[in-house]
C-alpha cells in the first residue's frame, strides 16, 4: 500500500469525469454510513449513483443484484471492515468470487473494493490487501483524503 500525495483541497467533479462511476457503500453505522454518502456527494458524485449496504451480507446481495441491462453496473465498493452478518473481509471474498463467475470470459475487470474503517491496524492492512481490497482509508472520513483513494483507484479494475 503505497502512500498518495497530500491533498489540501478536493474537488467537486468526480461525477463529470467519471459519468459512469457506480459506488456501494457497505457500513452498518447509519451516520457513518449516511457521512460517507454526503462526502461522496460533496466530491460531485450523483446519489443515484450511490448505492448502500448495511452490512456485509446485503452487499454480497447488491452486487449479485446489480447487473441490470443498459446500466452501469457498480464499479467500487466502500467496504467497513467490521459489520455483523457478514464483516467486510468475507464479504469482499464472496463479492470478488461472483464478479469472477459472471464476468471471467468476458475478461471484463472485477469491481474495485476499498476498506474504509477504524482498524487501520498493520494486520487489519495486511488482511484486507490478502482479501483483494486494493486500498484502505481511515474513519473518521475527511474529503481530500477521499479524493485521493478514489483518484488512484477509479478504473483500475
Amino acid at each position: 500500500m503505497s502512500k498518495a500525495p497530500k491533498v489540501v483541497s478536493f474537488t467537486a467533479n468526480i461525477g463529470t469525469l467519471y459519468p459512469d462511476l457506480r459506488i456501494l457503500v457497505a457500513e452498518d453505522n447509519p451516520i457513518n454510513r449516511n457521512l460517507l454518502v454526503r462526502t461522496l456527494e460533496r466530491l460531485g458524485i450523483p446519489n443515484k449513483s450511490i448505492r448502500t449496504a448495511v452490512d456485509g451480507l446485503e452487499a454480497i446481495k447488491v452486487m449479485e443484484e446489480d447487473a441490470k441491462p443498459g446500466e452501469p453496473e457498480i464499479s467500487l465498493v466502500l467496504m467497513d471492515l467490521w459489520m455483523p452478518k457478514c464483516d467486510g473481509y468475507e464479504a469482499t471474498k464472496k463479492i470478488l468470487a461472483l464478479q469472477k463467475c459472471r464476468d471471467g470470459m468476458t475478461g471484463k475487470p472485477a469491481v474495485t473494493i476499498l476498506a474504509v474503517t477504524a482498524d487501520i491496524t498493520r494486520e487489519a492492512g495486511r488482511k484486507a490487501m490478502e482479501v483483494g481490497m486494493r486500498g484502505l482509508m481511515a474513519k473518521p472520513y475527511r474529503i481530500p483524503e477521499l479524493q485521493r483513494l478514489l483518484l488512484d483507484h477509479i478504473g483500475s479494475g
